[in-house]
């Protein structure tokens, strides 16, 4: 009895933190250089036009996020993405000329638009690097 008293303590007390992490605009347009997106159980929507984009952070637990970078630039390639998928989804828009590549491993979950084999006919393009995990959630890159 003790176990699940203490197990639904951790389960409350971790749900808490990351409501806490996360802003209480749902929907933003930011131009701030670095993102941090959080979702718990409820859905966000950020559009961001830096144009000296470095990368990030976006956590999805039981939740969403839309991600659209179609306006933004990267100075000193590459920006780095670091994203936690746990039971939720994740979708990023990148503009056409952007490289994308990553290591994002996957369990019981799917990653689509292929980071790392994402063509792009020009070498100087700025390059995405997406890390981190999807477990049981889904991860989607596109332009």
């Amino acid at each position: 009895m003790k176990i699940v008293l203490i197990l639904a303590a951790l389960q409350v007390a971790l749900v808490w933190w990351l409501r806490s992490l996360r802003k209480r605009y749902l929907a933003e347009t930011v131009s701030e250089d670095e993102v941090n997106a959080v979702a718990v159980t409820d859905g966000v929507e950020k559009t961001n036009s830096s144009q000296d984009f470095k990368g990030g952070f976006v956590r999805a637990v039981m939740g969403g996020i839309e991600l659209d970078l179609t306006e933004t630039a990267v100075k000193k390639p590459p920006a780095v993405l670091h994203a936690t998928i746990v039971m939720g989804g994740v979708d990023i828009k990148v503009p056409k000329e952007w490289k994308v590549r990553g290591d994002v491993g996957a369990i019981m979950g799917g990653v689509d638009g292929a980071p790392g084999r994402r063509p792009s006919d020009d070498e100087r393009a700025p390059d995405l690097f997406i890390t981190g995990k999807v477990i049981m959630g889904g991860l989607a890159v596109h332009n």
